[in-house]
């Protein structure tokens, strides 16, 4: 469909003629409108590729144990080339340096740019290359199929190329991929081991604090449990303090009365303080009540005494009492 379309831009008439070239080239380029024929030749190379594109999958993937391809020159390709040929070859009138010269300023429109340029000067190549310099032979006798034939191979195995090129490069960039996502992975892996042991040092550093934290609570327990106990002691030892102040106050108070009762005692008997044994200050209170129980149980039979005495002079008591 693509090679009709060209077929029927190369026998319209162009809107002018191009000015600076041969005088062939100016009766050419009208009749053949490079800027149409170039926009046409898009769709017929897009063809071309994708022909060239299936027959190279399928030769990679028959080199993996896959069907087998056709070989040769596809058909479909075959009949396309040869029209387009067919019909440069005849509007040129078999003139090689028209061909040539036209086909040039097909390749340069701005339609056909990149790959697709490369692949038009191709095929201008392959078309010029059959050539020779008898017009009538080019125009009528030379075999447009060989010419195809020949432009296939090289045009396939460009493609072919291609294709490795990209496969190659997508392997690369799959490889690149795993490679990253391995080294990735790796870091990843790493950075949870490090993890794992930080959490590590940390839990261990908890359990140190934790213990630490209940060895201080029994130091804490023990220290509160001896100033308890300190606490208690000095409470007993403050209240056995003031039991021994109680006592010795008592003391005090006994050998207190034990001397008020002497002294009586010895007013009562005219003998003055002095007469009598003095009264350890370190006496106990049982022994001061004896003491002074026993002096007084002496002061009564003094009196008895006394008693009996005056009974028996009575003299004296009247003297006494002149």
């Amino acid at each position: 469909m693509a090679a009709a379309v060209f077929l029927l831009g190369l026998s319209m008439p162009a809107a002018g003629a191009r000015h600076g070239r041969g005088r062939a080239f100016l009766s050419l380029a009208a009749d053949m409108q490079p800027q149409v024929v170039a926009q046409t030749l898009v769709q017929v190379e897009d063809e071309w590729k994708a022909e060239a594109r299936s027959v190279a999958e399928c030769e990679a993937a028959s080199a993996l144990s896959g069907p087998a391809c056709e070989s040769g020159m596809p058909k479909k390709f075959e009949q396309s080339c040869t029209i387009v040929a067919n019909a440069v070859l005849q509007a040129s009138s078999g003139d090689r340096g028209v061909v040539q010269e036209y086909l040039t300023e097909v390749c340069s429109e701005d339609h056909l740019r990149g790959w697709r340029s490369e692949l038009c000067q191709s095929f201008a190549e392959a078309v010029t290359s059959a050539m020779t310099a008898d017009v009538y032979n080019n125009r009528e006798e030379l075999s447009t199929a060989g010419m195809c034939r020949k432009f296939w191979q090289g045009f396939a195995a460009d493609e072919k190329a291609s294709l490795q090129k990209e496969q190659a490069g997508k392997a690369a960039e799959a490889k690149r991929q795993a490679e990253a996502q391995s080294e990735a992975a790796q870091k990843a892996a790493q950075v949870a081991a490090a993890k794992a042991t930080e959490q590590a040092k940390q839990h261990k550093a908890e359990e140190h604090a934790e213990w630490l934290r209940r060895q201080a609570e029994v130091k804490r327990q023990e220290q509160e449990e001896r100033r308890q106990t300190e606490v208690a002691a000095e409470k007993v030892a403050e209240e056995a303090e003031h039991r021994a102040k109680e006592a010795q106050r008592e003391i005090d108070e006994a050998q207190e009365a034990v001397k008020v009762i002497e002294v009586k005692q010895a007013r009562a008997n005219g003998t003055g303080p002095a007469l009598e044994p003095q009264v350890d200050a370190q006496v106990s209170p049982r022994n001061a009540t004896t003491q002074v129980l026993r002096q007084h149980s002496d002061k009564k039979v003094h009196k008895k005494t006394a008693k009996g005495a005056k009974a028996a002079v009575p003299g004296q008591s009247v003297a006494k009492s002149l």
